[in-house]
């Protein structure tokens, strides 16, 4: 990930780490300490590798039933939905 990172931005890209959402269902599955440990050590290695990090597995994003196909993966609806959420975070950036 973090090599992947460093090509990227060696390349001259502008690198976007997107935290993709799960449900409920699927997170509950997850084990505690793996979660404690993903989320700082994700969020700091964009960070240190001069890549954005966009958290969207969130409460609202998890509780969103309808918006899954399956516990693991967003539907048409979901993705239309987090494909604008990503892209609105992007440009509100661009215009500040």
């Amino acid at each position: 990930f973090v090599a992947m990172l460093d090509r990227a931005r060696a390349a001259g890209s502008n690198v976007v780490v997107v935290n993709m959402p799960v449900s409920a269902t699927y997170r509950a599955e997850i084990p505690e300490a793996a979660l404690a440990a993903y989320s700082p050590w994700v969020t700091a290695a964009a960070a240190e590798h001069g890549a954005r990090y966009l958290d969207f597995d969130t409460a609202e994003w998890r509780e969103a039933r309808e918006r899954y196909l399956d516990p693991d993966h967003l539907n048409a609806r979901g993705s239309l939905l987090l494909s604008n959420a990503v892209c609105a975070t992007l440009a509100g950036d661009a215009l500040h």
